[in-house]
């Protein structure tokens, strides 16, 4: 676990749209005093921007770890506030499309779509297969790798 990272210049702000705004998709501000990045989502070509209607709850295209409130321009736009997102370690990436990748289900079965299994999405971010994982029930919803550790 590590503590946030604080911006010091709006440079810290800027990404990819996941990690940082997108640079030219709205205002990007660094506030030095808190060391937290702020994103007004205005330009209406950019994944980024809601129109929210004054409902907070349809701000969350944001940057991740950031949290949208609806009080951008007359209460129509999202302002998304964060910490830069730096130093990401990727541990694993398996796309999925020719089997489980690195990781296999809890009982060691391939087969069945009950709480954890692999299964093929469509209009989603992309056509193809993912892994869904649901319910919170314990080693059935649960998904396992034995080339990954990590434990603390």
């Amino acid at each position: 676990r590590t503590s946030p990272i604080e911006c010091t210049s709006r440079a810290d702000c800027i990404g990819d749209g996941n990690a940082g705004a997108v640079e030219g998709c709205g205002t990007v501000l660094c506030n030095s005093q808190t060391g937290m990045c702020s994103f007004m989502a205005f330009e209406d070509s950019c994944d980024s921007f809601t129109s929210c209607k004054g409902d907070d709850s349809m701000c969350t295209e944001g940057p991740i770890g950031s949290t949208g409130t609806c009080t951008g321009w007359s209460n129509d736009e999202c302002i998304y506030e964060y910490y830069p997102v730096t130093n990401s370690v990727t541990l694993s990436y398996d796309d999925f499309e020719n089997g489980w990748g690195s990781f296999t289900k809890h009982d060691g079965l391939q087969t069945g779509c009950d709480d954890a299994c692999r299964r093929r999405d469509s209009g989603r971010f992309r056509d193809g297969w993912s892994l869904r994982i649901r319910d919170n029930s314990g080693a059935a919803s649960s998904i396992y790798s034995s080339e990954l550790d990590i434990a603390e």
